[in-house]
C-alpha cells in the first residue's frame, strides 16, 4: 500500500512538487515495512546530531507515518533525511505511552542527487493492533503536507479519528 503526501494539510494538493513524498507500507512476518521517498533539495533541514532516534525529530525535515490500531491506540513513526528517526506511541490523543527510547531499530537511508530514501521494518510487538487507520505527512520548508486533508485552523497531525480506514494485519 502506498501513500501520497501531496496535500496542503487541510486541503488541496500543494503546489511545491518538491515536498510531496510516497510512503511505501507492507507487512512482513517481522514487522511492518516502511520505505520512504522524497525530494532532495540542496536547504534540507537536518539535525546536526549523531544518526539514530532523535526527539524533536519534527522540528526538520521528516515523513511521518501514523498507524491507528482501536480505540485511540496510535504509533507515530517519523524518519529524517539524514537517517534519524523517531517512533512513540500514544494510548490517547496526544497522550503518550511508550518514547521507544530503547528500540533498536535499523534504518537505511540514502540519498542520490535529486530524493532520499529510508526505510525500516517496525515490528510488530509495538504496532497497534489490527492496524484500523493511517495517514502520512511531510513537514519541510515550514510547510505542512498530508496525504489525506485533516480539519483544523492550525496544523495538528494527532487526529487519528479523521484518518482513512485501512486493514493491515500480522
Amino acid at each position: 500500500m502506498q501513500l501520497l503526501v501531496n496535500r496542503v494539510w487541510n486541503g488541496g494538493e500543494h503546489p511545491d512538487k518538491e515536498l510531496h513524498a510516497t510512503i511505501d507500507v507492507s507487512a512482513s512476518d517481522a514487522g511492518i515495512n516502511i520505505a520512504v521517498s522524497a525530494p532532495w533539495r540542496d536547504d534540507m533541514n537536518i539535525p546536526d546530531a549523531p544518526i539514530g532516534r532523535l526527539d524533536g525529530l519534527w522540528d526538520y525535515d521528516v515523513v511521518e507515518l501514523f498507524l491507528v490500531g482501536s480505540d485511540h491506540n496510535y504509533l507515530e513513526i517519523e524518519l529524517g533525511a539524514g537517517g534519524h528517526w523517531l517512533v512513540l506511541a500514544f494510548h490517547e490523543i496526544r497522550e503518550r505511552s511508550n518514547s521507544y527510547e530503547k528500540l533498536e531499530l535499523q534504518v537505511d537511508c540514502n540519498r542520490s542527487e535529486d530524493r532520499w530514501t529510508s526505510s525500516t521494518i517496525i515490528p510488530w510487538e509495538i504496532v497497534p493492533q489490527p492496524v484500523r487507520a493511517w495517514n502520512g505527512f511531510v513537514i519541510a520548508r515550514g510547510q505542512f503536507l498530508a496525504a489525506y486533508a485533516l480539519p483544523g485552523e492550525v496544523p495538528d497531525f494527532h487526529q487519528p479519528d479523521h484518518f482513512p480506514s485501512i486493514v493491515l494485519k500480522k
